[in-house]
C-alpha cells in the first residue's frame, strides 16, 4: 500500500474500531485538509533512510491516530502522553511474545519495550 493510500485511508474513511480504545479516526474537516497532510505525509515519507524505517514510522502513525480517534491537527501533547502510557500497558499480540521467546528475550505478555515507545515518539516527533 502506498503512504498516500495509507493516510487517505486514515483520512478519508472510518478506520476499524481500535481494540484497546474502540475509537475510529474521523474525515479531517474538508478535503482540501486531507490533501495537505496526505501531501505533507508523503514527502516525509519520501525522505525517510529505508523502508524498515518508513514501515515502523507509519505504524507508529496509524496507532497515533487510531488511539487518538483524532486527526493530526487536533491531536495535543495530551493526547500522545495518553498514548505512550498506553503502549507501555497495551498486551503484546501473541505473535510478538514468541517472536521475542524464539530470540531469547525474556519478556512480559504487556506492553511495548522502552525501545520501542521511544522509536514511535522519534517517528511522531520527526513529522
Amino acid at each position: 500500500m502506498s503512504a498516500t493510500a495509507d493516510l487517505a485511508t486514515l483520512f478519508g474513511t472510518p478506520a476499524a474500531a481500535n481494540s484497546h480504545v474502540g475509537a475510529s479516526v474521523p474525515a479531517p474537516p474538508n478535503p482540501a485538509t486531507a490533501r495537505h497532510w496526505t501531501r505533507a505525509y508523503d514527502q516525509w515519507l519520501s525522505e525517510l533512510p529505508s523502508e524498515a524505517t518508513r514501515n515502523t514510522y507509519q505504524r507508529a502513525w496509524r496507532d497515533l491516530l487510531d488511539f487518538t480517534g483524532k486527526a493530526p491537527s487536533a491531536i495535543r501533547s495530551a493526547d500522545v502522553r495518553d498514548w505512550v502510557l498506553d503502549l507501555g500497558e497495551r498486551p503484546l499480540d501473541p505473535a510478538a511474545v514468541k517472536r521475542l521467546k524464539r530470540k531469547g528475550r525474556r519478556r512480559s505478555r504487556f506492553g511495548y519495550s522502552p525501545a520501542t515507545i521511544n522509536v514511535y515518539l522519534v517517528a511522531i516527533s520527526s513529522f
